[in-house]
């Protein structure tokens, strides 16, 4: 018997460090393998890969006594076997790879957290700023196609939207009467607000107009209009109305008079989203040209 091991425990591996390094990095890694074998045969098609892991599901304690025993052999034999390594060696980087990789996994956990929960307030953003109070917000005012056309505005036009009144919304508090008001974005415009028509109850006569910038050519920018209630603490949304470019131009042309009434021959009634009702609006091309008097009398 000693004939057989005396010659396996006195060979050595006479070369360079740096391949003694990589051969121990190679039996390390191969006894890493089989602790882990069973975990990849289990996904394997193979009968035999599964004939193989129903045993050593029956038979698991046994195994890793088993696979043990073979990986202190063989990180021993190998150590033995190379001249530049010692078993005090080996547990000294062994301990100071594993408080590295602690160190740096830790770093890395914090980044991909940070990246995480930056991911999410950016996926639920709009979420979020509604549980604010704050609502279609833009916080950059331009987009990429204004960074490829050097910030032209030549796109857009001006557009007046007038709000007459709405009808039969959903009362915010059954203790007190609605505070309503309404609240226009489009796209990269600035949000714009009415006044708040104080006790009012469902319906109010709003008769404001905002002028706005429309891009016709856009189709993701959406005319929106929320009907409000503001309470002593926050707001209320009580409807929204959310026109899409095409429905915004068809309101622009069905609304001909060619002098505005608050009426219902210069108005197109359409109904609220979110809460019921309806609400009264205009919407008409901006003559630039004529005088801000004329704007604000019209």
């Amino acid at each position: 018997m000693s004939e057989v091991v005396e010659p396996i425990l006195d060979f050595r591996i006479d070369i360079d460090v740096e391949y003694q390094d990589w051969i121990l990095c190679g039996a390390v890694l191969l006894a890493v393998w089989l602790f882990c074998l069973p975990c990849m045969c289990a996904g394997l098609s193979s009968p035999i890969s599964r004939r193989f892991t129903k045993i050593v599901q029956s038979k698991q304690l046994c195994f890793y006594i088993l696979v043990t025993l073979f990986n202190f052999t063989l990180i021993s034999l190998v150590m033995t076997w190379l001249p530049s390594w010692t078993v005090e060696d080996f547990f000294k980087i062994l301990a100071s790879d594993f408080h590295w990789l602690q160190v740096h996994v830790f770093a890395a956990a914090k980044s991909i957290l940070h990246l995480l929960l930056f991911f999410l307030a950016f996926l639920f953003r709009d979420r979020i700023f509604t549980v604010l109070g704050v609502e279609d917000v833009p916080f950059l005012k331009f987009r990429l196609s204004d960074c490829l056309t050097c910030f032209s505005a030549r796109h857009l036009r001006p557009i007046e939207v007038s709000i007459w009144k709405v009808d039969d919304v959903k009362p915010g508090n059954i203790f007190s009467a609605n505070n309503l008001y309404c609240e226009v974005t489009l796209g990269l415009n600035e949000t714009r607000k009415t006044r708040v028509h104080n006790n009012v109850g469902s319906s109010c006569d709003i008769m404001q107009t905002v002028q706005l910038n429309f891009d016709e050519h856009d189709q993701h920018d959406l005319l929106t209009i929320h009907v409000k209630n503001q309470k002593a603490v926050g707001v209320e949304k009580l409807g929204s109305l959310m026109l899409k470019c095409n429905e915004v131009k068809d309101i622009e042309t069905s609304t001909t008079a060619s002098s505005m009434n608050w009426d219902e021959d210069s108005f197109s009634r359409q109904e609220l989203q979110n809460g019921g009702g309806s609400i009264w609006i205009r919407i008409a091309a901006v003559d630039e040209k004529r005088s801000a008097w004329q704007t604000l009398t019209a």
